[in-house]
């Protein structure tokens, strides 16, 4: 059976968002609503996307927000992991979620900093995608020794095939046009939710040596081109 889309999905998500408000109204007066949010464009993928609002007993109104955004078609190459659940709160909530695996998160990050560079030189600009950046710096430098190396260049390249973008050598991660628009948006997009954000410039260059560690193909002529 597939996963629930359009109006079936929409449908899935209020009754999780009417189970989890039930929960939490017996701790006070809390409000949770969810609504579909619409691009301007429809999404070429079939994304959807919607906004959950949250009024905690302490806030006038809805000040809380969460968007979630669901993608269909992206094919999942490693099995989930399961992860506890880690949280600042008082009560005691032991329970695992299904998790990405931070490998299948590192050859997304690489692949959509492809993407952005090919809608840069389409129309010259896109979304702010400093977050890439930083979240590959992040991964590669906190928990590299904890990832499956050898398997990091063959899902790049199916990755990438996927979404019809390609890449020759580690230039093509760090175009002039990607350093350019990080550079804009970097404290702007990060400083809000980094504490001890790195400069960017420091982050970036620190990448520059990282990648070639977990992607040594990328000095191949040929390494996205088969």
């Amino acid at each position: 059976m597939g996963a629930p889309k359009g109006e079936e999905l929409e449908a899935a998500l209020r009754e999780a968002i009417e189970s989890a408000l039930q929960l939490l109204i017996a701790h006070g007066p809390f409000a949770l609503t969810i609504e579909r949010y619409l691009e301007r464009d429809p999404h070429p993928g079939g994304q959807e996307a919607f906004i959950v609002r949250i009024q905690f007993p302490w806030y006038p109104s809805q000040l809380c927000r969460i968007k979630i955004e669901i993608t269909h078609d992206e094919p999942v190459l490693l099995a989930p992991a399961l992860r506890p659940l880690i949280h600042g709160y008082e009560e005691t909530l032991d329970t695992q979620i299904s998790c990405y695996r931070l490998e299948e998160i590192v050859v997304e990050k690489m692949r959509s900093l492809l993407q952005t560079h090919q809608k840069l030189i389409a129309r010259g600009w896109n979304r702010p995608r400093a977050r890439d950046y930083y979240d590959l710096w992040r991964i590669l430098s906190a928990f590299g020794d904890s990832l499956e190396r050898g398997q990091l260049m063959e899902m790049l390249k199916q990755k990438s095939v996927h979404r019809q973008v390609t890449f020759s050598s580690l230039g093509d991660f760090f175009t002039e046009e990607l350093l350019n628009e990080t550079r804009t948006h970097w404290g702007r997009s990060l400083g809000p939710f980094v504490t001890d954000l790195p400069g960017c410039e420091e982050a970036i260059e620190d990448l520059k040596l990282r990648v070639p560690i977990f992607f040594p193909d990328l000095s191949s002529p040929s390494a996205g081109r088969e």
